[in-house]
């Protein structure tokens, strides 16, 4: 199945970092018009306020759906609930921003097949740093079960070039 990017006004933004590395800080600036991602950097806002931007997050979807911050059984009907919604967004014509961990390879090309043209940021922050602001939030389970670990293992290869390796997922 070929990729196409939506055929609206609005468009996809994502970022890309480990656990308690400051994503949802960072989308909220955006969705403030604080901030402006381009090309895995960061600028602050000039301009308008054309589009409204909104945030679409699996974090928030599993607990409104679920209750509870993780349960594996659940999370193909989480993130396909996550995609249909960032679909419609996108067009009815807002700008949406994914704010997840997005460490794997198959979660990027996920987004990248709703907008090929979606724009990223990685964060990079240091794991200890993490584990301290997940220990300061009562998350200590996201150090006690490797969480933040693994996924700092799964980030490293996209650090490399981040822009370089989300490119090579875009479909043709």
């Amino acid at each position: 199945m070929k990729s196409k990017k939506i055929n609206s006004i609005g468009k996809l933004f994502f970022v890309i970092g480990i656990a308690r590395s400051g994503k949802s800080t960072l989308a909220q600036k955006w969705q403030r018009y604080e901030i402006d991602i381009l090309n895995n950097n960061i600028r602050k806002h000039i301009g308008s306020r054309k589009i409204p931007r909104l945030i679409v997050s699996a974090d928030w979807l599993r607990l409104a759906l679920t209750g509870q911050p993780f349960i594996p059984e659940a999370e193909q009907t989480i993130h396909a609930i996550k995609h249909l919604i960032i679909r419609t967004y996108l067009n009815n014509g807002y700008d949406v921003l994914c704010d997840g961990t997005h460490t794997t390879k198959n979660s990027i090309q996920d987004l990248l097949f709703i907008d090929k043209d979606a724009d990223f940021y990685l964060i990079d922050i240091s794991v200890d740093e993490c584990k301290q602001r997940a220990i300061d939030s009562n998350q200590e389970y996201l150090i006690e079960k490797g969480v933040i670990d693994r996924m700092a293992k799964q980030i490293e290869l996209i650090k490399i070039n981040p822009t370089e390796f989300v490119n090579s997922l875009r479909p043709k």
